[in-house]
């Protein structure tokens, strides 16, 4: 039991901590090519991340609407057809870079608040 509380640090992802640490992070992103060994592991990392954002507030919307059928709930964004996770993670890039002074905010938070504001949601898309 001890091994196990003391080794969960070991495995903490470093993204969940600030928009300083996924810059760090995922910043190889911005290369086209050229990529180290290092650099494409941390893309790798990268998109595994956003994916898991993604999927983790997919779930906890229908889990929420599961219980509560009244309640309609979606994402703080609107995925356009065709837009990947390259896309998303550029622009979660692009948005902390213009924004350091909110570097320090979670990095869940910079992510969705990026998605919201490139990705709105209209009224024409019944949302």
């Amino acid at each position: 039991m001890v091994f196990c509380t003391l080794s969960i640090p070991a495995f903490a992802n470093p993204l969940d901590r600030s928009g300083n640490d996924f810059l760090a992070e995922c910043s190889a992103l911005a290369k086209d090519s050229g990529l180290t060994n290092i650099e494409m592991a941390k893309n790798m990392t990268c998109f595994s991340y956003i994916q898991g954002l993604i999927d983790g507030a997919t779930y906890e919307i229908a889990s929420t609407q599961a219980e509560n059928k009244k309640q309609v709930l979606t994402l703080p964004f609107c995925r356009p057809e065709g837009v990947g996770n390259m896309q998303l993670l550029r622009v979660a890039l692009k948005y902390v870079r213009d924004n350091p002074e909110k570097a320090h905010f979670p990095t869940v938070v910079l992510i969705f608040t990026a998605l919201k504001n490139a990705f709105p949601c209209s009224t024409a898309n019944g949302q």
